[in-house]
């Protein structure tokens, strides 16, 4: 459901991969500085 989300400020979903028990998303590269960087 997640992946079908389609915005231009909402990275996308590419895969939901998991190994050894632990789940992650992969999600779009988006360049730039980060959240902690950007709310100092």
């Amino acid at each position: 459901m997640l992946a079908l989300l389609n915005h231009p400020n909402i990275a996308a979903i590419h895969a939901l991969e998991e190994q050894d028990g632990v789940k992650a998303l992969v999600l779009e590269l988006v360049q730039g500085p980060t959240l902690a960087e950007r709310d100092r």
